[in-house]
């Protein structure tokens, strides 16, 4: 059952050196341009960043995507709502590039102007952009944040992985007969890690948060809404 003490639980620090080393995450140096967040290659799994160079008072900045650490997150949905960590308060420029494999342009390249971000826990919705994912493509998403405008190479870039399932019929059935917890088991054990994350985060309003936080943790993550 998820509760708030799971949540707690779950809510290890959110810094940089503590959360974000966590998941081996270490300064990515692209090419130059925003070119270069399509031409990292194609991660195994989840790949966040951090850079000392600029940080503030918190210590190094880190980013993280809300992902699966290993392999490939499955969507629902065409026009999913993609979640990603920071380490401290957003006060530089954020991009999302979503590229597809063997395809010379990205599905997606987009600055967030005006990022949604909730308990240091950013949103990107791909409806309000007019981003639809391609069936069974296994799609690159990544976010970078500038660290300095005359230097692209000096970007912090995470990436993921995501995947545009519709769910079988049996699954939908199960889910539709199963409480709020057992949804969750059932869309994470099914490879739906997206659709988790979406589901948790709009359970916000009656339980304070505390499924988004058991979602972190299962993914390896810390708690952004208890950091600073």
């Amino acid at each position: 059952m998820i509760t708030r003490r799971v949540a707690t639980g779950a809510a290890f620090s959110l810094l940089a050196v503590g959360a974000f080393s966590h998941t081996g995450m270490a300064q990515s140096n692209p090419p130059a341009g925003r070119g270069g967040l399509r031409n990292r290659g194609t991660p195994t799994g989840r790949v966040g960043a951090a850079a000392r160079d600029g940080a503030g008072h918190d210590g190094p900045l880190g980013l993280e995507l809300v992902a699966p650490q290993t392999g490939i997150g499955l969507t629902s949905s065409d026009q999913p709502v993609l979640f990603y960590l920071m380490s401290g308060p957003v006060t530089r420029p954020l991009h999302m590039i979503i590229s597809v494999p063997n395809r010379s342009r990205p599905l997606a390249d987009i600055g967030l102007v005006r990022p949604q971000i909730r308990d240091r826990a950013g949103m990107i919705r791909l409806r309000d952009h007019g981003i639809r994912l391609i069936p069974d493509a296994i799609c690159t998403w990544s976010t970078a944040m500038q660290i300095d405008p005359t230097a692209p190479s000096r970007d912090v870039v995470a990436s993921a992985l995501i995947r545009y399932v519709p769910m079988k019929q049996t699954l939908v059935t199960d889910l539709s007969r199963a409480d709020r917890d057992h949804r969750y088991s059932l869309l994470t054990a099914n490879g739906y890690w997206y659709d988790a994350a979406m589901d948790a985060d709009e359970s916000r309003p009656n339980d304070g948060g505390a499924a988004f936080q058991y979602v972190l943790h299962a993914l390896g993550l810390a708690a952004a809404s208890q950091a600073g």
